[in-house]
């Protein structure tokens, strides 16, 4: 699942060069939670493609 990928990356990436946007349906406390295991941004489903777009342009401008 996704929060076993971030804690991989997490556990054996060291500084990974990626960003990580996780997109969910989940409750605020598991976005949260992805947070703390590295994920840089969060986007609850549903969305509209300009959240989507806006949240990735942001990310990719910000200093790795």
């Amino acid at each position: 699942d996704g929060f076993g990928v971030l804690r991989f990356l997490r556990d054996s990436v060291p500084r990974p060069k990626l960003r990580v946007l996780v997109v969910s349906g989940e409750s605020d406390q598991r976005l949260r939670e992805a947070r703390e295991l590295g994920a840089h941004a969060a986007l609850v489903k549903p969305f509209v493609n300009e959240e989507l777009l806006a949240k990735v342009q942001e990310l990719m401008a910000t200093p790795r």
